[in-house]
């Protein structure tokens, strides 16, 4: 079962005995779609700290399609919104920012942020996804994205095990990378929570400094935070991921960039061609292993060796084939004689400099059996109480 009964999903959790532990911040948000025409505001965002019409809070404009624009205010923790509308206060707010224009409100809603996250996302034959797992502020769109990802990683995984591809301990990896994925989110989204709303003197003086500096100094404008747009995980320290020396993991890019192609990196969706077919290079990369082979790799001691190691399907393309412009190779930063190893939700599971049977063998049972590598061993099958899953678990 993938359990995704959303945010208030309390119930769920308790059955299944995990905590869920973080924090909801006191303050609400209220958020109103308009729309109306503002000439010039339609192609970027505006974040209003401490403006004279929301005084000691924000105020962030989003444009939308269609002449509609999301205003974000952050409000007292005892608004009420339904008395602000009565008494004509909510139509003031909306004039402070765009005058005397006509407009029509097309959805509204007030809302706090929560960062939570339960301590397990795997319990017994139970799998916790999205909301239900973790909870973040909206910042960059990180709980919608992440929900996503954790249905994309415990698909391809409930079906290897599933088809008898793999053992039931490749379940136990869904919590492994999602559960991280999650704490890197939580991460992300708090620090900018910090800025936007300071907790503290200090965190309001470092806010002040920051933006008084930021009309001048690129430095102190790149450190203004409104928000790090979502982005797939790197399971660059997963027991499914074969590390590369050659090609370590720096750690968190800047905002607007991507890590260098490696090892537990979603590969790059470039356009290939297959069977004189233009395709993005994710697409091909669902229904088993994908293997990418560089120049001078023997592709028939590859398969036999992917054959030996695995019965899932195996996909064998080579780059010379499939990457006529040559974009694929240029984004993997692919060298002679390497052999990629992508996973069914295009995550990059390893890169081999010496493809030989051994190698991919044990990159391929790496993934579908990581306990059995050398230096790895199975983690304890997760605590169910009996209770909850109504007899045995």
């Amino acid at each position: 079962m993938v359990a995704c009964a959303g945010a208030r999903g309390n119930d769920i959790r308790q059955q299944l005995g995990v905590s869920f532990d973080g924090r909801s911040f006191d303050d609400r948000f209220l958020i109103c779609d308009i729309r109306t025409d503002l000439p010039g505001w339609a192609n970027e965002r505006r974040f209003y700290f401490d403006p004279p019409w929301n005084p000691g809070r924000q105020v962030l404009i989003h444009p939308c399609p269609d002449s509609t624009f999301r205003i974000d205010w952050q409000v007292p923790a005892d608004y009420d919104e339904r008395s602000e509308v009565d008494a004509g206060a909510r139509d003031a707010r909306i004039r402070a920012i765009i005058g005397e224009r006509p407009y029509d409100v097309v959805w509204s809603s007030v809302y706090r942020f929560h960062s939570r996250i339960v301590d397990r996302m795997r319990v017994g034959r139970v799998l916790l996804a999205g909301d239900l797992a973790h909870l973040v502020s909206p910042f960059g769109a990180r709980g919608l994205n992440s929900g996503v990802q954790d249905a994309e990683n415990a698909a391809w995984k409930l079906a290897f095990v599933l088809h008898g591809w793999a053992g039931d301990e490749l379940l136990d990896s869904y919590h492994t990378e999602r559960h991280a994925a999650a704490r890197e989110n939580l991460e992300v989204t708090t620090a900018t929570m910090r800025f936007l709303v300071p907790g503290t003197e200090t965190e309001h003086r470092r806010r002040l400094s920051t933006l008084e500096s930021a009309g001048s100094s690129p430095d102190a404008r790149a450190a203004v935070d409104s928000g790090r747009l979502a982005e797939p995980y790197w399971y660059v320290d997963s027991p499914l991921t074969t590390p590369d020396p050659s090609r370590p993991f720096v750690g968190r890019p800047p905002r607007g960039a991507v890590p260098t192609a490696g090892p537990g990196i979603l590969v790059s969706d470039a356009p290939i061609s297959v069977a004189g077919q233009r395709i993005q290079l994710r697409r091909v990369a669902r229904d088993g292993f994908l293997l990418l082979a560089a120049d001078g790799v023997d592709r028939e001691a590859v398969q036999a060796a992917a054959r030996q190691a695995t019965p899932a399907p195996v996909r064998l393309l080579s780059l010379a084939d499939i990457d006529e412009t040559g974009a694929l190779r240029q984004a993997l930063g692919a060298r002679p004689g390497e052999l990629w190893v992508v996973r069914p939700d295009a995550h990059i599971a390893a890169v081999l400099a010496d493809p030989r049977a051994e190698s991919v063998t044990s990159a391929l049972r790496r993934v579908l059996r990581p306990s059995e590598e050398p230096g790895r061993h199975a983690s304890p099958p997760p605590y169910v109480p009996t209770s909850a899953m109504g007899g045995e678990a």
